[in-house]
């Protein structure tokens, strides 16, 4: 894997943090269940297409890494 790689999935993971620390913390899914249901399934989702580009088309990272960084 080379760096750029590796760069980029850092930055697209960087921006999911605030999200899974919200959903880790325990007084956000006893005040919010339903929304803590919903973000867990969308940070697996979204995981799982990382993961997904990962394997099959890496260059499609790139843009994303672009874009989750001006957001970050």
């Amino acid at each position: 894997m080379s760096f750029e790689v590796v760069l980029e999935i850092s930055v697209l993971l960087a921006t999911m943090w605030p999200f899974a620390t919200a959903v880790a913390n325990r007084s956000f899914r006893r005040a919010f269940p339903r929304t803590a249901i919903v973000l867990t399934g969308l940070l697996l989702f979204f995981l799982a297409v990382i993961a997904g580009l990962l394997v099959y088309h890496p260059l499609w990272l790139r843009p994303l890494g672009v874009i989750a960084a001006c957001a970050v």
